[in-house]
């Protein structure tokens, strides 16, 4: 059984969906606190349009710097990190910032992947399948996305055959994990655990990570349908920072602190790094975050 992993969105899938757009600096410092907390997988930014996703638009900038910072030691070299990229123009992008690592993302109905990319699923396919190539050849290491994979805003409920069909797709791209995303937050651990068995049958669970919302509260619910099934690849943000700003109800990505404190326990000591780091982001973003431990007398006493 693999150890746990949990990777750390915050810097791209939090901030992004946010109106107040942290300075560089400030990301940066975010990023290195993050490290010093104790994460080893963050996903940094988003070679996206700036016009579309202008929290995004430091990407190549802040990449350099935090892999400036772990050449010279300052951060952990064990460390991993990864960037969002949407298409060919991105993935020139992530090669001339140094990332090692990229993450792609695909949709399970056309309706989501036109309001997120302005491309069908097999138009956006296509566009990775030449992305994924270039990758290889580049030496990067690629992971997977796959959105609404439970429900989807536009089109409603998604049948589980187009989960496992897309699955299957992504998989021949190369990717060395797959993570099956409820974007609208919707599901239910009944829901999760049923699409999981499934899922069983055509991919093997070391190459599956999930990654829920908690609009509707389900969140750590359905993580631990799915860690008891034998998940062990999390998706998570700080404090519950941000979402998808393309579903109808944008917010809610899981914290990582309560991925943690669920699946390792209260007395992690990671948990406790990470709570001041929250209240820091809350300083800087001026809003509280919806982090249910951030306020915890357990931890603020």
């Amino acid at each position: 059984m693999p150890a746990l992993s949990f990777l750390e969105v915050g810097p791209r899938d939090g901030l992004q969906n946010e109106k107040k757009i942290l300075s560089l600096e400030d990301k940066t410092k975010f990023i290195v606190k993050l490290t010093q907390a104790g994460l080893k997988r963050i996903e940094l930014g988003a070679f996206v349009s700036p016009k579309w996703v202008p929290q995004m638009k430091d990407s190549k900038e802040l990449i350099q710097k935090i892999l400036k910072l772990q050449k010279e030691n300052k951060i952990d070299p064990q460390v991993q990190f990864s960037a969002l990229v949407p298409n060919q123009k991105g993935l020139e992008q992530a090669l001339k910032s140094g990332i090692k690592e990229i993450s792609i993302f695909l949709s399970t109905t056309d309706s989501f992947s036109k309001k997120n990319i302005n491309a069908t699923r097999e138009s956006a396919y296509k566009k990775y399948q030449a992305v994924c190539r270039q990758a290889h050849k580049e030496n990067l290491k690629i992971r997977a996305y796959l959105s609404v994979c439970f429900d989807c805003p536009y089109e409603g409920k998604v049948p589980q055959k187009e989960v496992i069909k897309w699955v299957q797709k992504i998989e021949g791209l190369g990717v060395y994990e797959i993570s099956i995303s409820d974007t609208t937050g919707k599901a239910r651990a009944i829901e999760a655990e049923d699409l999981f068995q499934k899922l069983f049958h055509f991919i093997s669970k070391e190459k599956l990570a999930c990654h829920f919302h908690n609009v509707h509260g389900t969140a750590l619910a359905n993580v631990w349908s799915a860690y008891k099934m034998g998940l062990r690849s999390f998706d998570g943000s700080l404090g519950g920072l941000g979402g998808c700003p393309y579903s109808k109800v944008p917010s809610g990505n899981v914290p990582t602190e309560s991925l943690i404190y669920l699946l390792k326990g209260a007395e992690d000591p990671t948990i406790k790094k990470l709570l001041p780091i929250a209240r820091w982001l809350e300083e800087r973003l001026e809003k509280k975050l919806p982090s249910p431990l951030i306020e915890s007398p357990y931890y603020t006493v």
